[in-house]
């Protein structure tokens, strides 16, 4: 996998798309996202950073030219990058509009695969560092996939675990730190990703256990070790939850343990740290195991509202509105001694407010671009120049 630096966005959009021999337009909303982010990368490279264009491999490559759905996939593309440089504060924003793409009726099975096969390898080729903003790519892009289990019915299932096993398979293919990168994943996934009855994805954890261990067989250095560490740390008590796995730990920190006590390749530094998640492990990881916080949006049925009364639901002034001149109806209607619906008028006001939040978010994406138009337009024109 390579990088190239990417003068502006614009220019980067335009290239991309005949890379991949897509002629066709993106939708309107991706066209009003990459189209107006130059200020957004402007001021990205005022710290001294640059904006990434990812390149994935030929193989992959190959899948997205063919793929009917190109244009969709170059989006998926195009906004994992931003997900990456833009940092947490516009992650959701992002993953919400990733998600979009791979729920739209015209994207095909194969291109969803696809689609996540590209997050995956990203995953497994790019390490935490400054000029990713200190951005953890193994933790934004496993919140990605949870998001997209979560949310698109079926989505972990037919995709998302054939392709963490697919690369698992494939792990030898990959060069050490890459491996590296994978187990960093495979321990942020299993601590996110469940089944539709609660349970956690054991295979996941399985996988995991077997990467750290071909890991500790490569030539010992202070920044895999470092990785392993980090690695129990996201998921040791998740590990624990099984015997099977919980055993599968305990040859593999008495393995560390004997690094930690003997190897002249590793800093005393790591060896303390070895020693010290030792301890902690003993300690129970001093936290419990995660467990769902909630259901999948799909399993609640994204199109029938309710309303929790142990929560706290503040109204707008629209939905305050709302809600009062249907309930002068009722009254009025229930005066006249008609019966009336009391779930179907709070349907209806669950459709206003889901259309009030749908507002909402466009307004933040847009707040978030305004002010790009002016950079685009100085691209634009010194495009033919740069041609030249």
């Amino acid at each position: 996998m390579q990088y190239k630096q990417v003068p502006t966005c614009s220019v980067y959009y335009r290239t991309i798309f005949q890379q991949y021999g897509v002629t066709s337009a993106p939708s309107s909303s991706y066209n009003a996202m990459y189209q107006q982010e130059d200020a957004s990368i402007d001021a990205f490279a005022q710290f001294g950073q640059q904006s990434q264009q990812y390149l994935p491999t030929k193989e992959l490559s190959d899948q997205i030219h063919h793929s009917k759905c190109s244009s969709f996939l170059t989006e998926i593309l195009v906004g994992c990058e931003q997900l990456i440089a833009e940092g947490e504060e516009d992650s959701p924003t992002w993953i919400a509009a990733i998600r979009q793409r791979f729920e739209d009726p015209n994207m095909d099975d194969d291109a969803k695969m696809t689609g996540v096969k590209l997050i995956i390898e990203m995953a497994c080729s790019m390490e935490s560092s400054n000029k990713f903003r200190s951005i953890d790519p193994q933790n934004t892009f496993s919140n990605l996939l949870k998001t997209l289990s979560n949310e698109l019915k079926d989505f972990l299932r037919k995709f998302i675990v054939p392709a963490l096993g697919e690369y698992h398979s494939a792990r030898k293919q990959l060069d050490n730190d890459g491996r590296v990168h994978m187990a960093l994943f495979y321990a942020e996934l299993f601590t996110k990703l469940f089944l539709d009855n609660g349970s956690r994805f054991e295979k996941i954890g399985e996988a995991l256990v077997d990467q750290i261990d071909e890991i500790l067989k490569f030539q010992p250095e202070d920044e895999y070790f470092k990785s392993l560490l980090r690695a129990f740390k996201v998921a040791g008590a998740e590990l624990d939850t099984s015997e099977t796995l919980q055993r599968r730990v305990d040859e593999i920190l008495t393995k560390m343990g004997g690094f930690a006590r003997g190897s002249p390749l590793l800093g005393e530094s790591v060896k303390a740290q070895i020693g010290l998640l030792i301890e902690c492990r003993l300690r129970g990881w001093d936290r419990a195991a995660t467990k769902r916080q909630e259901a999948p949006a799909y399993v609640s049925n994204r199109d029938q509202d309710s309303f929790d009364e142990s929560t706290d639901n503040d109204l707008t002034e629209e939905e305050r509105q709302f809600l009062e001149s249907h309930l002068d109806q009722v009254d009025s209607v229930r005066g006249g001694g008609e019966d009336i619906d009391d779930q179907e008028m709070m349907k209806e006001f669950g459709k206003f407010v889901k259309e009030e939040l749908q507002q909402a978010e466009d307004l933040k994406t847009a707040e978030l671009l305004q002010n790009c138009d002016i950079n685009k337009e100085d691209d634009d024109e010194k495009t033919p120049t740069e041609e030249k």
